[in-house]
C-alpha cells in the first residue's frame, strides 16, 4: 500500500509488488515460484532522519500530515512489535509448496490490507486524505 510522505519508498515498494506479480505469472510456467511477502511496521530509522524534510516549517501541510500519520503498535522500548507470528509468515511463503502469491506478515498488515480489501477507491482515498490532514482534487 502506499502512503502520504512516502512517495519514493512506498511507491518503489509498490512497484516491486507489481513486478513480482507479473513474474510470477512468467516464471510459474517455468515450476519458478515467486512470492510477495507484505509486512507491517518494521524497527527501522525511516520514521526518524528520513522524514527529515518533513520537519521543515516551511512545509506547513506536509508536517501537519506527518504528524496525524498512522501509529503503530510499539513494545515498551520503543521497538516496533514483531511477532512469531510474523516471522512464520516469511517461512511458510519460503516452504510451504504452493503457488499462493501474497502472505500477509504481522496484525497491522493483516488490518489494514482488510480495510483496503473492504473498501473502495473513494472511501478509501478519503479516508486517507482526512487521516492525513490533505485536501486536494475530489
Amino acid at each position: 500500500m502506499a502512503f502520504p510522505l512516502g512517495t519514493l519508498y512506498h511507491g518503489t515498494k509498490f512497484a516491486v509488488e507489481g513486478l513480482s506479480e507479473s513474474l510470477y505469472y512468467e516464471l510459474g510456467a517455468l515450476a519458478i515460484r515467486v512470492k510477495i511477502v507484505e509486512p507491517g511496521g518494521m524497527t527501522t530509522d525511516f520514521g526518524g532522519r528520513s522524514l527529515d524534510f518533513s520537519n521543515d516549517t516551511e512545509l506547513k501541510g506536509v508536517s501537519a500530515a506527518r504528524a496525524k500519520g498512522p501509529r503503530r503498535a510499539r513494545s515498551d522500548d520503543g521497538e516496533w512489535i514483531r511477532t512469531r507470528a510474523d516471522r512464520r509468515s516469511h517461512l511458510l511463503a519460503a516452504t510451504d509448496g504452493t503457488d499462493r502469491l501474497r502472505y500477509e506478515a504481522g496484525a497491522d498488515a493483516v488490518q489494514m490490507l482488510a480495510v483496503r480489501r473492504s473498501t473502495d477507491d473513494a472511501g478509501f482515498l478519503a479516508g486517507m486524505k482526512a487521516r492525513f490532514g490533505l485536501g486536494g482534487h475530489q
